[in-house]
């Protein structure tokens, strides 16, 4: 494989980070047409895996924000609720004095 196939298959490798596809490619132009066929190959294999693992680390970050929401939702009603709760122990606090003060 000379210089020019490896680039044109190496420009379909998108999952590969832009400072590790810049030195792929320097590297590629010391090799052989042989060890260049073969390094495109292994960067494939890391290309396809590298996919998928994106793929499940986007599944991962969607769950992880899923669990951040429901928290923040639960929190916010646990909140309310004591706040709610704080409300009516007042309300009886000033009716209790209220009656007190009447029955004087």
């Amino acid at each position: 494989m000379n210089i020019h196939q490896f680039q044109e298959g190496f420009l379909a490798l998108a999952s590969i980070p832009e400072d590790q596809a810049d030195r792929a490619r320097t590297i590629a132009e010391g090799l052989d047409d042989g060890q260049r066929d073969e390094f495109l190959g292994k960067l494939r294999t890391v290309n396809d895996q590298l996919q998928t693992s994106g793929g499940q680390l986007e599944q991962l970050f969607s769950e992880m924000e899923r669990l951040i929401s429901r928290t923040e939702r639960a929190i916010d009603g646990t909140e309310r609720s004591e706040q709610e709760q704080d409300e009516r122990s007042l309300d009886i606090q000033k009716a209790e004095q209220h009656l007190s003060q009447s029955a004087s």
